[in-house]
């Protein structure tokens, strides 16, 4: 995405000032998407698509107190997050290994699908008949970080006794990932896996049906629609007789990872000329524009 103005910049030449020269530079932020295999239900239109990146399991939390079998409580996400193109900012949380978008919903059912519109659109790590309150150390622990909450189940399959470690992280930027820790035995039956919007349109994981997650690689999931990133240009600052430093500010990264440069040239719509100044997030970044000529035009 580019986005680019004119600025006046007041080069410095021999300890005066040179006015008059006009500097116009382009910011440019690149999308990166990450695309992948999906499943998909029949006659459905998949938004998302899955990755299998090295496994993120984190284990850690506060505890909630939320033990039960069957039960779901409500949280407020610490910040808003947009799924399917709808902006959520509370989510219930079952103790059958599933998350509800839509907070009005029961979301206690034990045997959740993928393609049931009962309720509403879901995310499923391990959506199986499960207990938080089995063993002592069984229960739901939340994180809140600043540009993510990670939500870690620890409960067993009803009537057994296997501890299962996983988790669910909601990005800010609407990447969502699920994280699985250890587990000692089987399920009895597959679990379900995926996320889905509601309406019988939902992506199987490629872990759908799994019985042992036992430490396997994170599913990280990113809308294959991409919002785009909004950047601008910010005065630019150290103006010397052939160089300069150019700003740019990134005011929302969309669900996109953002590499930041600034490219120019004495040509318009030719820019061999470039700076880097990594990947980040939101705000303002800089790198150095250097080899100018004084008084002349660049764009």
């Amino acid at each position: 995405m580019n986005l680019f103005k004119g600025e006046n910049l007041n080069s410095q030449r021999n300890g005066t000032l040179s006015l008059g020269s006009f500097w116009l530079f382009k910011s440019v932020i690149m999308v990166v998407a990450v695309l992948g295999l999906f499943g998909m239900g029949e006659d459905a239109q998949a938004v998302f698509t899955e990755s299998l990146i090295a496994n993120e399991y984190q284990g850690a939390g506060t505890a909630q107190g939320w033990r039960a079998d069957d039960g779901a409580w409500t949280y407020a996400l610490p910040f808003t997050f947009n799924y399917y193109g709808v902006n959520y900012s509370t989510i219930k949380i079952s103790s059958n290994g599933y998350i509800c978008l839509d907070s009005t919903k029961v979301c206690e059912a034990y045997n959740q699908t993928l393609a049931g519109t009962g309720n509403g659109p879901i995310i499923a790590p391990l959506a199986k008949d499960l207990n938080t309150a089995s063993l002592t150390g069984n229960n739901i622990f939340i994180t809140a970080n600043t540009d993510n909450v990670v939500i870690r189940w620890n409960a067993v399959q009803y009537g057994q006794s296997t501890v299962l470690n996983f988790e669910v992280v909601l990005y800010n930027n609407g990447v969502i990932k699920l994280n699985y820790g250890p587990q000692a035995a089987a399920l009895t039956s597959g679990a379900v896996v995926g996320i889905s919007k509601g309406d019988g349109t939902y992506v199987a994981s490629a872990y759908n049906n799994l019985t042992n997650f036992n430490m396997v690689n994170t599913s990280s999931w990113i809308d294959a629609i991409p919002t785009l990133p909004v950047v601008e240009t910010v005065a630019s600052s150290g103006i010397m007789p052939n160089a300069a430093v150019a700003n740019g500010n990134i005011t929302s990264t969309g669900n996109a990872t953002t590499t930041r440069s600034m490219e120019w040239g004495t040509v318009s719509g030719t820019y061999p000329d470039s700076c880097t100044a990594g990947t980040g997030g939101v705000g303002v970044y800089s790198c150095n524009m250097t080899g100018l000529t004084p008084e002349t035009t660049y764009y």
